[in-house]
């Protein structure tokens, strides 16, 4: 009887902690503002490959059209030579 009671009451401990964590998270939770650039926006194609900071802080957006560097509007485009070198 004592082990059925010890059970119970930590099942709903566990419950009630669960319960408290989720609302917790649920309470803090943001929604980050989220802007979509595309090539309309200057960048070279629309599908990124890759995404890097540089240790002066620009991101720089690697695509299958070219090299884009970021700092708050694309500035820079450094597309795909065809030519052999």
């Amino acid at each position: 009887m004592i082990n059925l009671r010890q059970s119970v009451a930590a099942l709903a401990t566990s419950l009630l902690v669960g319960l408290m964590l989720t609302t917790a998270s649920t309470v803090y939770a943001q929604q980050l503002p989220v802007r979509i650039y595309t090539t309309a926006d200057g960048l070279a194609h629309d599908h990124v490959r890759r995404i890097v900071l540089d240790s002066r802080g620009f991101l720089w957006f690697c695509t299958m059209q070219g090299l884009n560097r970021f700092d708050g509007q694309f500035v820079r485009k450094r597309g795909r030579s065809t030519s052999p070198a």
